[in-house]
């Protein structure tokens, strides 16, 4: 297994443990043992705890601004694309979901400082909100409206059963691609 194959392996390790245990219980003993290495090899690869959870918010930011960036080339419906990506990717997408909320949590209990890379990756992606066009004030509550579904799905607060998100996001995908009828 190569370097970066190992970094991600133990990114992913983390992520899990976080997600399973809270990041409260988290420590390179166990971390290590999920990827199946010794604490030394983790220790390679990252000097400390800190090390670790500030490269997963480095990395799962930049793994979740590139997968809109690759919704964004692929659609072919040129209206609201960055909103539609950005929903698609937020909502749509579990494992990312799974990334970012493991991100938030360990960014939060660990050093809050490291929130202000997740803040600046976001505030790029919201810059590219605006090249859809879209009505500002639209454009406004169809993020905050993608942003606090997706908070209540990452931290089960106010969580949506699955019918109901569903009619929710096709109403939101409604409204970006032009429906005027969408929140009537």
């Amino acid at each position: 297994m190569n370097t970066r194959s190992k970094r991600k392996n133990l990114l992913e390790a983390t992520s899990y443990l976080i997600e399973q245990n809270g990041m409260e219980n988290l420590t390179l003993e166990a971390v290590a043992k999920q990827a199946g290495v010794s604490k030394g090899g983790l220790l390679y690869h990252f000097s400390s705890k800190e090390a670790l959870i500030k490269e997963m918010v480095n990395s799962y930011t930049e793994e979740f601004k590139e997968d809109i960036q690759k919704r964004v080339e692929t659609t072919s419906l040129p209206n609201g694309k960055w909103h539609r990506a950005y929903l698609d990717a937020s909502l749509n997408d579990s494992e990312s979901a799974s990334k970012l909320s493991a991100v938030y949590t360990a960014s939060l209990l660990s050093n809050p400082l490291f929130l202000s890379i997740a803040k600046e990756a976001f505030e790029e992606i919201y810059e590219s909100l605006a090249k859809d066009e879209l009505d500002p004030v639209d454009s406004a509550i169809l993020r905050l409206a993608i942003d606090g579904l997706w908070y209540s799905e990452i931290f089960k607060i106010g969580k949506l059963d699955e019918a109901l998100k569903e009619k929710v996001i096709e109403r939101l995908n409604k409204h970006v691609i032009g429906d005027s009828q969408a929140f009537e």
